[in-house]
């Protein structure tokens, strides 16, 4: 008698971990590349301006943060980084704040606390090297 009401109580644990765990790792992204644009000015003195527009078609979401590997180290960000919808006559922006981890990778995050889901997206941003 003293195992069916504690195995009820573990049972009906159980479901609500079923129920609401999945809600919670059901958060997806899917990224695929549209486009790809970059301008490249050298100075006379050899140092560069490198300015990319990367569009991306996303599925799901939230996208909160955007990982571009092989830029290189020693690199000088440029401030005025943005995400914009692709489409024709969309006002809709947010900020890019842009960092350089260590190993040469690019991290763009979007600051919007909900994050980017399901679109076209295009990401705007630069940096001196």
């Amino acid at each position: 008698m003293y195992g069916a009401p504690r195995f009820r109580r573990l049972l009906g644990l159980a479901f609500l971990a079923f129920v609401l765990l999945p809600s919670v790792a059901s958060a997806w992204v899917e990224t695929a590349v549209r486009s790809h644009h970059a301008r490249v000015v050298v100075d006379r003195d050899g140092k560069a301006e490198v300015r990319h527009e990367l569009g991306l078609k996303l599925r799901g979401g939230p996208l909160e943060v955007l990982e571009v590997s092989g830029v290189g180290a020693g690199i000088e960000i440029l401030p005025d980084a943005i995400v914009r919808r692709s489409e024709a006559g969309s006002a809709a922006r947010w900020p890019l704040e842009v960092t350089a981890t260590e190993s040469g990778d690019l991290r763009l995050r979007v600051v919007d606390e909900r994050g980017l889901r399901g679109g076209s997206f295009v990401f705007e941003f630069g940096y001196r090297i």
